[in-house]
């Protein structure tokens, strides 16, 4: 039993890994983020946990300075002026 839970946690870390490498490469921007609530629980913010290289070209913002910041962080005047990241996500 435990050989087969291990064979099955091993195939879960190939498949996360198959698909990281299929949005990476995907010309479509795709950002993971980690949604912030307030005391209603209600979505007043978000995290960013990764971005594509699509997600880069599209907003104009860069992966490394994005990752672990919050939306609300974000100067937008650096912003693509044609995509509001913020009211998009909300």
């Amino acid at each position: 039993m435990k050989e087969e839970r291990e064979s099955i946690n091993s195939n879960s870390d190939e498949h996360i890994d198959l698909y990281k490498s299929i949005v990476d490469a995907s010309p479509i921007g795709y950002a993971i983020l980690k949604i912030i609530v307030d005391d209603d629980i209600t979505p007043c913010d978000y995290e960013f946990l990764t971005v594509n290289a699509a997600f880069e070209v599209a907003t104009g913002l860069v992966r490394k300075e994005l990752l672990g910041k919050r939306v609300s962080d974000l100067s937008f005047e650096t912003v693509n002026n044609e995509f509001d990241l913020f009211q998009f996500y909300r």
